[in-house]
């Protein structure tokens, strides 16, 4: 009996963070100085030797941090006003990274700062290898800038729609617009409302996450077929007598490539690819020093043991498995702008957040096992004729896997 309590009080002392969220903690803006030699001795805390540092230290934890989860996660923002629309890596925004996302339509259409007030928290992607998070990052960027540059024709071109939407509300000057109006129909917009349409990607931004999303469900199943095609022509070439299996088909044409791959390199390439791993490794356990560092400080300040990692299957709905990617909305009705998503995606509802900034907590609704509610069979309902079948709900969002 004496052993359940025991291991309930160690799993309670034990305490795994999110290293995204870590980032906007109070230990990483705000890292303690005291007991810290700064240029060669100790300063006080309000120095400005003492500033200093506590910048440049803060600057390498979110680094050391956001290294642990590069490429894994991909966090979209859009604008209160314009409806654009930005990707991130991390979490917090950062303003050359916002800035350089933005294209130039015309006089104010970009900000000259950033302001944090501004940019909304839209919807998070979440990829289990970096691989997959960084090529998905280069897809939807490609995609926004490529519909900015290059629109379709019938997103420029003035309709009766847009004519109604600018039209004054005097009836005098409506009757005049008219009659200015009526003539362009089928032309080109004006550069103001031209601008004002191409930096409204709120709805094509969901629509491209689920389109780069479905090339990666084809991509994914290419290479079984590359690889048992290779194994194929590679078995071909054997004699007669020999009859070799699939599994060793493989193998064979696998050591063929490496072969094939190493005589392309030079002997100036191998070492620059061997010097490069070299530094990959030292960087990495520079990282891993600081993230340990960072781990004490935490565990004595909260008197429990602290982990900092993104690979636990104790996180919950944070964990990614391998063949799965996880969609997090600020609002779950923005999903229904894309026509469908692949089978692997799993969406969920974020709680709301005090601040600025994407959260990572599911609302209380959402906190749940996955379900699909394509599998669900409609409730009876029981009325004064007896039973009923209900009405098919018009919503889309029993397309959609939950949380």
């Amino acid at each position: 009996m004496a052993t359940a309590p025991a291991a309930a009080a160690a799993k309670s002392a034990f305490k795994l963070l999110d290293p995204t969220i870590l980032v906007t903690s109070r230990a990483v803006r705000l890292p303690a100085v005291t007991g810290k030699i700064i240029q060669g001795k100790t300063r006080h805390p309000g120095s400005r030797a003492a500033k200093r540092w506590r910048e440049q230290e803060t600057l390498r934890l979110k680094k050391a941090l956001q290294h642990l989860t590069h490429g894994k996660n991909i966090f979209v923002y859009n604008h209160l006003r314009t409806n654009q629309v930005i990707y991130s890596l991390s979490r917090t925004l950062n303003k050359q990274d916002v800035l350089s996302q933005l294209v130039y339509h015309g006089k104010k259409t970009i900000p000259p700062t950033l302001r944090k007030d501004m940019w909304i928290p839209y919807f998070s992607l979440h990829f289990p290898t970096p691989r997959q998070g960084l090529d998905a990052y280069r897809l939807l960027r490609e995609f926004s800038l490529q519909r900015q540059l290059a629109p379709p024709e019938d997103m420029i071109t003035i309709t009766e729609e847009s004519v109604a939407r600018h039209r004054p509300r005097d009836p005098l000057m409506a009757k005049e617009y008219d009659e200015q109006m009526e003539k362009r129909i089928g032309h080109i917009l004006p550069k103001k409302w031209r601008a004002k349409v191409l930096m409204n990607q709120k709805a094509t931004s969901v629509a491209d996450a689920a389109a780069m999303l479905t090339i990666h469900e084809k991509a994914a199943a290419e290479p079984e077929e590359e690889e048992a095609e290779y194994a194929k022509e590679a078995g071909a070439g054997e004699g007669e007598g020999e009859e070799a299996t699939g599994e060793g088909k493989k193998e064979e044409g696998g050591e063929k490539r490496l072969v094939r791959e190493e005589k392309k390199l030079s002997n100036k390439a191998k070492l620059r690819l061997k010097q490069a791993r070299r530094r990959d490794r030292q960087h990495e356990t520079v990282v891993r020093e600081r993230i340990t560092q960072l781990e004490k400080q935490l565990t004595k300040r909260w008197r429990r043991r602290v982990k900092i990692t993104d690979e636990n299957p104790e996180l919950g709905h944070l964990a990614i498995n391998e063949g799965e990617v996880k969609v997090f909305w600020n609002d779950m009705h923005d999903a229904l702008w894309a026509e469908s998503w692949p089978a692997g995606v799993i969406h969920g509802q974020l709680a709301p957040t005090g601040g600025h900034i994407i959260g990572n907590r599911l609302a209380e609704a959402q906190e749940a096992p996955v379900l699909n509610l394509e599998a669900e069979e409609p409730a009876k309902i029981e009325g004064a004729e007896g039973t009923k079948e209900p009405e098919k709900k018009k919503s889309g969002l029993a397309r959609l896997k939950f949380w």
